[in-house]
């Protein structure tokens, strides 16, 4: 929940957080307690054979796929937490910056 109160006091405007099928369950109902924030899960098809596009999942799918371009990234090399969520801005501000 640090990173759900960060994200409150940094960007108060979200209301809407989107997650997986795992968060569903404990999670769903602390943030429900706790926040104004709704949490909406979107379950997988993956064991299907057709391609069904969900909204909102391409997004996230979509995002991991770019921070995976980063070889750093790839693994969990760092040690301490700071230097990993540094390693993820760097990466996102060296995307972003292509298209400036």
């Amino acid at each position: 929940m640090t990173v759900i109160a960060e994200l409150m006091a940094n960007i108060p405007s979200v209301k809407v957080l989107k997650g997986d099928k795992g968060y569903s369950d404990h999670f769903a109902d602390t943030l429900r307690s706790a926040t104004s924030i709704e949490l909406k899960t979107v379950k997988s098809n993956f064991g299907t054979t057709e391609f069904i596009p969900m909204e909102g999942r391409w997004v996230v799918e979509r995002s991991f796929s770019y921070l995976e371009n980063y070889i750093r990234l790839r693994r969990n090399y760092e040690l301490k937490l700071h230097t990993a969520q540094a390693m993820v801005m760097v990466a996102a501000v060296a995307f972003m910056l292509r298209y400036i």
